[in-house]
């Protein structure tokens, strides 16, 4: 993932950049210099002894996740995060991307953003959607999710200054910013097929 991009400009950053493909290219954006933080760099992740990728967990109808050096799936560098959706008739067609955040990554008060590239590998359109969990409670905040297109849509906006996201609080209407963005403990990207069947996905 970008890593021309990791690095802090001094005071305020403005965006965090991602890779998802599915490829996710992610970045923070930091708003007093317009400064971008890469979020994380694939290259540099250990895996555990039994190859899982620490705190990254797929859920629900995530059928699994490993890293890929395939090219198509990797924006920048080395390797990208790679995952697949089994959508089944009758069944739930979204597949949960969850990170569990490191305490020394949490505070996002100084965050404007997120930026997001995301590559669509099969020949029928996806929606994304985008959560935040905050404070010991693990409050779930929500964005409205986007249509994707087979291919990549680049720069995918997520701000946090902004009245769109919800969350129990707002009785589930996208109508205030995030808060409680001193303690971000999780993130989790919502990816949802139209139709059953299988599907592909990566983020870097």
């Amino acid at each position: 993932m970008q890593n021309g991009r990791n690095r802090f400009a001094s005071g305020k950053c403005t965006a965090l950049r991602f890779a998802l493909a599915w490829v996710f290219v992610c970045t923070l954006l930091f708003p007093a210099q317009g400064a971008e933080r890469l979020l994380i760099d694939f290259d540099q992740v250990a895996l555990t002894e039994d190859g899982a990728i620490p705190d990254w967990y797929g859920k629900e109808f995530a059928t699994g996740l490993v890293l890929t050096a395939e090219p198509s799936a990797v924006s920048e560098g080395r390797l990208g995060l790679y995952g697949y959706l089994e959508a089944t008739p009758g069944g739930n067609r979204r597949a949960m991307i969850q990170w569990m955040l490191p305490e020394d990554m949490r505070d996002w008060t100084q965050i404007k953003g997120l930026l997001v590239d995301f590559y669509n590998p099969n020949d029928k359109d996806l929606r994304m959607g985008f959560a935040i969990q905050t404070g010991e409670s693990w409050t779930w905040q929500e964005i409205a999710p986007v249509r994707l297109a087979p291919g990549w849509t680049k720069d995918i906006y997520y701000p946090f200054d902004q009245p769109v996201w919800k969350s129990a609080s707002t009785g589930w209407s996208y109508v205030l910013p995030p808060f409680d963005l001193e303690d971000v403990r999780g993130i989790n990207f919502l990816v949802v097929a139209f139709e059953d069947g299988s599907y592909e996905f990566a983020l870097d």
